[in-house]
């Protein structure tokens, strides 16, 4: 299995589906809405196929701060319940690990886990939790 990425309509429609699949969102229109408009905004949706089928996806932004320098950040994580308990999620943070060091980033961060990126070997190295701040 590799890392993908939506580059297509396909793509699109298949993301689509999955996600209206193992969640209970929202009407493919609506979705479709908020993930244009996330990824104008810089969101990126990378994801693993088996036979054809998305078997797990995650969201993703690449920021860069001060304190952090330039990371990739996963906001969302999707599995299908017939890929639960496989590792299909840890292949895919791995493989998003990759991206991560081709992209220049030093770290990969989700809502519970920073994953620091040392001589292309990324480690897990603390947990913390990233807490909304608005400028204004």
């Amino acid at each position: 299995m590799e890392l993908k990425f939506i580059e297509t309509n396909n793509d699109l429609e298949k993301v689509l589906n999955f996600i209206k699949k193992v969640s209970n969102s929202v009407d493919n229109k609506q979705l479709e809405y908020w993930i244009k408009g996330q990824r104008n905004a810089g969101y990126e949706i990378g994801f693993m196929e088996y036979e054809n089928e998305i078997a797990v996806l995650a969201g993703f932004r690449i920021i860069e701060s001060l304190q952090r320098g330039k990371s990739l950040m996963v906001l969302d994580m999707f599995t299908d319940s017939k890929f639960h308990y496989t590792g299909l999620e840890q292949k895919l943070i791995s493989e998003l690990k990759t991206f991560a060091t081709e992209t220049d980033c030093s770290k990969i961060v989700s809502s519970e886990e920073d994953y620091f990126i040392h001589e292309s070997k990324p480690v897990l190295n603390s947990y913390f939790a990233f807490v909304p701040v608005s400028v204004g």
